[in-house]
């Protein structure tokens, strides 16, 4: 990982706690994607705002995995992948590491 901290609710900005507060009642555990994001509360608060809105879109459960795979209805395709690049890019920077539930997807880069 760089040198970007991985908060949890003791460690964040006072603004930031309620927030990681919420990860861990939404998800149960509080990720590192949103440790990292937790430095900058209001980038976690508009990462978690763009989560409730995309959620609640007219989508399916299938259709909103589908949209974070490939295009579909341009405007709320967009909500969608403006959350997930937000997320993308903190974790490449961050060097954020896989969270343990999410491990068996891990992609890494074959040996030539």
């Amino acid at each position: 990982m760089s040198g970007f901290t991985l908060h949890d609710q003791n460690s964040a900005a006072e603004a930031a706690s309620p927030l990681l507060k919420q990860s861990q009642q939404a998800f149960g555990m509080i990720s590192g994607r949103h440790g990292v994001m937790a430095e900058a509360p209001g980038l976690l608060e508009g990462y978690q705002v763009l989560h409730g809105l995309f959620v609640s879109s007219s989508f399916s459960a299938d259709e909103k995995t589908v949209v974070w795979q490939t295009v579909k209805n341009v405007l709320e395709v967009i909500l969608g992948l403006s959350r997930k690049i937000m997320g993308n890019y903190t974790n490449h920077i961050a060097r954020t590491p896989v969270d343990e539930p999410f491990e068996r997807f891990a992609w890494s880069k074959k040996q030539s």
